[in-house]
């Protein structure tokens, strides 16, 4: 009976914590998306010299990761080559827009 007993209990606890997690990651989330951080994409033509930490400096709000910003652009262009003229998507913020 009491092994019955342990055995709920970790389980309740299991549960429990689960719930606190998926509880912190949609607020994460949430927050995450409510700072105008990758709520827009726009295209952008490559220029000579453009790296995508270059156009980074632009574009990204400064409490975002450039890191992140960075690989979330090369899976939005699988075709991603960065050459002169070459047209790509970037995420960009409304908030940025308005500065």
């Amino acid at each position: 009976m009491k092994i019955k007993a342990i055995i709920t209990s970790i389980m309740v606890v299991i549960v429990l914590v689960l719930f606190i997690v998926s509880v912190a990651y949609t607020l994460y989330d949430r927050a995450f998306h409510r700072s105008g951080q990758y709520d827009t994409t726009m295209p952008y033509t490559v220029k000579k010299g453009d790296t995508l930490w270059s156009i980074a400096s632009r574009y990204v709000l400064p409490s975002v990761d450039k890191r992140e910003w960075v690989d979330k652009v090369i899976a939005l262009n699988p075709a991603l080559r960065m050459q002169p003229g070459e047209v790509i998507y970037i995420y960009t913020s409304e908030l940025m827009n308005e500065q």
